[in-house]
């Protein structure tokens, strides 16, 4: 092992020079992570709240296109009479008992019991 109070002072300044030097860029470096880390995590951050809040207004403007052809589409009379059409036709429809009875009881053509 190495003994370093025995080595003359020529070999130990270079190596405490080196040893400061290495601790010092260590350091920095691992300040520079840690502030492109937050600083990069902020900046996600907030590229993400943007895109939220453009889908957010894109959404919205969707919302209130369909809600507007929704508001002119009931204001038609043409949907009213075609409402009351498919109204009238379905109550003049006869009732699925009586057609089911009619179809397979009554003009069922294979004689009953078999």
């Amino acid at each position: 092992m190495l003994k370093i109070p025995s080595l003359a002072l020529k070999y130990k300044l270079p190596m405490i020079i080196v040893g400061l030097s290495l601790a010092v860029g260590v350091s920095l470096q691992v300040i520079n992570t840690m502030n492109f880390r937050s600083q990069s995590d902020a900046a996600a951050a907030t590229m993400f709240e943007e895109v939220a809040h453009s889908r957010r207004e894109e959404l919205r403007a969707w919302e209130d296109k369909r809600v507007s052809m929704l508001r002119t589409l009931a204001l038609s009379p043409d949907l009213v009479r075609a409402i009351g059409g498919l109204e009238k036709g379905f109550n003049e429809l006869p009732s699925a008992a009586d057609f089911l009875r009619k179809v397979y009881v009554q003009d069922n053509p294979n004689p009953a019991g078999s």
